[in-house]
């Protein structure tokens, strides 16, 4: 087990640290809600744009490499506290780039640093969640998404009185004071350094390239699960401007209408899995919410030809279900590979996201290609099919 400085977890830091998750999401979708504003200033079309968020996954692989193995020799804080602040400031300073080279390299740096933050805070998740029990991953899920919804919210009410410079980067900085400050007040609970797993995972590094070992089923359950969260991410605004006709504000509907459903089905997840059986809820859940959202992104491009509004509502419900449908999706197959492997959970988080964002990596670049080529509705019709099968992986995924 990791040290740490404290012993039980309290109420109050319970909501303290839920306050973390929903600053993470606060921030780091502050500037995807009004991409279709980076797009414009970097003079880029929907594949080419598409092409160059993608090359970020370069940051997210190299950081998940190490990242597992930097928590436990420095320990979840110290590793928080500088991904925090480099990702909240990078993002706010990639908003006044002009030139996609810059571009490419902000992206990177921007990568690896939400990386950081990532694992050192799910590790932080699933030690709490041993203790807590009740859904308390798939809750700081909810959490999380909270944040982003707001932020999706924020967007709506400045994108027409505020330049997304001046929106992102005051969102930023507020953000940043208030993390590091919580992150001081909850170091008595943070997990502290752990000698024991990090020689672990070095002799697992060292031996990545040359003796590769994957939980193949979990990491593409984990995939075909959470692909179409980061595509409606980087598309919904698009999509709701482009294809639909809406102004700067309402383009971002689609996504503020995604991030609510997916809200609502990461609270009520710790009741849906008593209740019935986690196999069939990941089946049922995958399916409906890869086929309505699929619906909804044709039929509403289709309906929004002549009434753009109409379209924005027949999108909107189709949005809700993909984003009800994937909502547990992600603490479900982490959890089922912590559950599966004999590494440190940080080594085993590191391991799952190094693979998610090299697939993803791929994912993005098939969907920015086929926006290039096909249009967008059709390019994002990719990760809503792959929701349908995610069942398959949950079944393989037994746990002996």
């Amino acid at each position: 087990m990791n040290s740490t400085a404290g012993g039980e977890v309290t109420p109050g830091q319970v909501r303290l640290f839920s306050t973390l998750h929903f600053l993470f999401g606060l921030g780091i979708m502050s500037w995807v809600t009004r991409f279709v504003d980076v797009k414009r200033n970097l003079g880029l079309s929907n594949a080419e744009f598409g092409s160059l968020l993608t090359i970020g996954t370069i940051g997210s692989l190299t950081a998940f490499l190490v990242m597992g193995h930097l928590v436990n020799i420095h320990g979840v804080r110290r590793i928080l506290t500088i991904s925090s602040i480099s990702t909240f400031m990078l993002i706010a300073a990639a908003t006044w780039i002009t030139s996609p080279v810059f571009f490419m390299f902000f992206n990177i740096f921007i990568a690896a640093a939400i990386s950081g933050f990532h694992v050192s805070i799910t590790t932080q998740t699933m030690w709490m969640q041993e203790r807590l029990q009740n859904g308390f991953a798939s809750r700081m899920s909810g959490v999380w998404s909270i944040g982003a919804l707001l932020t999706s919210v924020i967007s709506i009410l400045v994108a027409k009185l505020l330049s997304i410079e001046i929106h992102v980067t005051a969102l930023s900085a507020i953000v940043t004071v208030v993390t590091l400050i919580i992150i001081r007040k909850l170091s008595p609970i943070f997990l502290g350094k752990n000698p024991q797993e990090a020689e672990k995972d070095a002799f697992v590094l060292a031996k990545f390239f040359t003796t590769l070992k994957v939980d193949w089923i979990v990491a593409f359950g984990l995939l075909f699960g959470s692909i179409l969260e980061f595509v409606t991410a980087d598309w919904s605004s698009i999509y709701g401007r482009e294809e639909l006709g809406l102004d700067a504000s309402l383009s971002v509907v689609p996504y503020f209408i995604f991030i609510f459903a997916m809200i609502l089905g990461r609270f009520n997840f710790s009741k849906l899995e008593k209740r019935y059986n986690l196999e069939k809820l990941v089946t049922v859940f995958g399916i409906a919410g890869g086929l309505s959202m699929g619906l909804g992104i044709i039929f509403g491009k289709v309906v929004a030809g002549s009434a753009p509004i109409l379209g924005l509502v027949v999108c909107g419900i189709g949005f809700a279900g993909g984003g009800y449908g994937l909502s547990f999706m992600w603490a479900v197959f982490n959890l089922r590979g912590i559950e599966r492997s004999d590494l440190g959970t940080s080594a085993v988080i590191s391991q799952l996201a190094l693979f998610q964002n090299l697939s993803v990596f791929v994912v993005k670049n098939v969907v920015a290609i086929a926006a290039g080529i096909f249009g967008l509705p059709i390019a994002m019709l990719i990760p809503c099919i792959m929701l349908m099968f995610v069942g398959y992986f949950l079944r393989r995924a037994s746990v002996n």
